[in-house]
């Protein structure tokens, strides 16, 4: 018995090295959304997205118009182009990409609505989101609204309750995007049960967030996917997305989420639904 509880204790203790040592190493390089996405071109991008309905948002109104630059030249100075491979970056197909799956097979979000409280029950319909973020964000926010936060009214002329805050479920996908390891080629789960909704996406907590430290230490994987969403205003960057949606799920009503943080290689996330 003893012999087992210190065997735990030293593969513990492994895997905190190990994660440790994993951090170092980003520290030193770049991360995986700023790395040249080799193979693909401007063509591969859609230039009318970024200029239309991104750069409004991420540059002030005089300072676009006092800007000369060409596309490549904007792309760039924003990290979704790399000069030096004349090619996009990883974030630029993500955000940008007219088929960001052809470069990034695991680029997409699966829902499934399962009738009952397992994988093995049937499912009642499925949606994948797949496509450009900055398209898909916006497409998720309409589909948590319209498929999957209920409103149920018990009795005529009571107020409605709601089975899900949907700002809650919102910024637990859009976490789930934003820090998910791209270079897997397993999709985000969107897994909606009688009973609860499960996110799951691949890569564990990076770099200084620990499960010791969760919520309230963050880090990104994907820094430049991060500061574009914000942008967008889809998400914040002050380290509070998880907090604001466990107070959302408390105000409605329903049971302290699950986040499930001691994992290398996924991260994942149980919301319960409400009972009354």
């Amino acid at each position: 018995m003893i012999r087992e509880i210190q065997l735990t204790e030293m593969l513990s203790t492994l895997e905190a090295e190990e994660r440790i040592l994993s951090a170092k190493r980003s520290t030193f390089a770049r991360t995986f959304d700023t790395q040249p996405c080799y193979g693909a071109t401007l063509n591969d991008l859609s230039t009318d997205i970024f200029k239309n309905t991104y750069l409004p948002k991420a540059i002030d109104e005089e300072t676009l118009l006092a800007n000369g630059r060409d596309p490549i030249e904007q792309l760039a100075s924003l990290k979704f182009y790399d000069l030096k491979d004349n090619c996009p970056t990883n974030a630029g197909i993500l955000l940008f990409g007219k088929n960001p799956r052809f470069f990034i097979p695991g680029a997409y979000v699966q829902y499934v609505r399962f009738s009952g409280e397992d994988e093995i029950s049937d499912f009642e319909y499925e949606y994948r989101f797949d496509g450009d973020l900055t398209t898909q964000f916006k497409i998720m926010h309409e589909f948590i609204k319209s498929q999957m936060v209920k409103r149920v009214q018990h009795k005529l002329g009571e107020e409605y309750e709601y089975t899900y805050p949907q700002s809650a479920i919102q910024e637990l996908l859009y976490n789930a995007v934003i820090h998910r390891d791209y270079q897997s080629n397993a999709p985000i789960k969107l897994y909606e049960f009688s009973n609860r909704i499960e996110i799951v996406n691949s890569g564990g907590l990076f770099g200084d967030a620990r499960p010791e430290n969760f919520p309230n230490k963050n880090d990104y994987r994907n820094p430049t996917l991060a500061e574009a969403a914000k942008n967008l205003g889809f998400i914040n960057s002050f380290n509070v997305g998880v907090k604001r949606a466990k107070a959302a799920l408390a105000k409605n009503g329903n049971p302290e989420p699950v986040f499930i943080t001691d994992q290398l290689t996924s991260f994942s996330v149980i919301i319960f639904k409400k009972t009354t």
